[in-house]
């Protein structure tokens, strides 16, 4: 029973990995078509077309999307790739309360990474300005309190970008990134998904872009 339950899970494996290549391997095809999607069900469909026609084995759908592994990779080009006419979402559309939590969480963190955002660029132009008139031949004044400062608030806009990076990739089957218009977004709406518009949420797309392959790309 083990050799055969074995030989059985590997059969899986690698009929998994082998779609999975071929799903791939299609959505790379697409990036470079004029071929938008208004929701995920539609770019599942047209996948699934697309795998029966390379295995000659039928391939629909909701096997893609109840698959975490292929719908992820679903789910994250449609973050890249939406369809025009979206708009942005507000907080009263959201009917389910869970929904509703997380998207006021989301926009918090947003607007408390945004604070700290601007308040780092007012301290470093401060900071330069006193340097510009102290005397060439001396240091500046209390430099390593500066130096400290800075430290201390570039510290805070990590972890606050991790923080948000974290809620994001817990709530990954409905909430995503889109790196284009820097723009976090509702996967779960057709319109009105923009959950944070690009206002707030470009310094969180600016260290995703310096943290990719490090583990911070959605």
């Amino acid at each position: 029973m083990t050799k055969g339950r074995n030989t059985f899970e590997g059969y899986q494996a690698a009929k998994q990995e082998g779609r999975e290549k071929l799903l791939i391997q299609y959505l790379e095809q697409l990036k470079t078509s004029r071929v938008k999607f208004q929701h995920v069900t539609g770019l599942a469909e047209m996948v699934a077309t697309h795998i029966t026609h390379q295995q000659q084995k039928p391939c629909n759908k909701a096997t893609l999307l109840r698959n975490k592994r292929y719908k992820s990779l679903l789910l994250t080009f449609m973050a890249a790739h939406l369809g025009g006419g979206t708009q942005n979402l507000k907080l009263r559309d959201v009917g389910d309360e869970k929904a509703k939590a997380l998207v006021t969480t989301v926009e918090l963190k947003a607007a408390n990474l945004e604070r700290e955002v601007t308040r780092l660029k007012r301290y470093v132009e401060h900071l330069q300005k006193d340097q510009s008139a102290a005397p060439a031949a001396l240091p500046a004044p209390d430099a390593k309190a500066h130096e400290q400062e800075l430290h201390d608030i570039q510290l805070k806009y990590v972890r606050t970008c991790q923080a948000l990076h974290g809620v994001l990739r817990h709530f990954e089957s409905f909430l995503a990134v889109n790196a284009e218009r820097r723009q976090i977004i509702d996967l779960t709406k057709r319109r009105n998904n923009v959950v944070v518009d690009a206002d707030f949420a470009e310094p969180f797309v600016a260290w995703l872009k310096d943290n990719e392959g490090a583990g911070g790309a959605l």
